[in-house]
């Protein structure tokens, strides 16, 4: 085959290295965001099926209705229902955070500017979570809880709880 486009160049001596590490990173923490925030949709749906089930009403008599709600119940709090769908809010904070990390990576390697805006916005939602999340661990009447606030308050709760416990053994 003729060469007639680049008539002093050797086809044959061009070697391609593929994509540039910085290139590869961004999309690699795109599809990392990408991957979270489905699963968080998927397990989302999931946990609306499972709660939808769970509140289904029985038939039968009262007593027998009353019994089966909190076997119900029980079951959920024995498999952690609140754990999994309250991780849900995390998982898609993680794929935001993602998200504008790739994001700037990216622009970076195309327009400085750009990639500034994109870096700017990303530290300031990363600085306004900080504020939200330290106010509502510093203050118990904080409207602003996140889970890592509330993951926060559970961990020192329950070292607080232990180390009484430990204070002050039981005879």
């Amino acid at each position: 085959m003729e060469n007639t486009l680049f008539p002093n160049v050797d086809p044959d001596s061009i070697t391609w290295t593929g994509p540039p590490p910085t290139i590869v990173t961004a999309q690699s923490l795109f599809y990392a965001g990408f991957a979270i925030s489905s699963f968080a949709a998927f397990i989302t749906m999931l946990g609306k099926s499972w709660v939808g089930q769970s509140l289904r009403n029985c038939t039968g008599s009262a007593a027998d209705g009353h019994s089966d709600m909190q076997r119900k119940l029980d079951g959920l709090k024995r498999w952690y229902l609140p754990v999994a769908v309250g991780s849900l809010p995390v998982m898609l904070q993680l794929a935001m955070l993602l998200f504008g990390c790739a994001m700037g990576q990216y622009l970076w390697t195309i327009n400085r500017t750009a990639a500034w805006v994109n870096i700017a916005f990303t530290l300031f939602g990363i600085a306004s979570y900080t504020f939200f999340t330290l106010a509502a661990i510093l203050y118990r009447d904080c409207p602003y809880q996140t889970p890592v606030s509330i993951l926060i308050r559970a961990l020192v709760g329950c070292l607080t709880r232990s180390d009484s416990a430990s204070a002050h053994p039981v005879e």
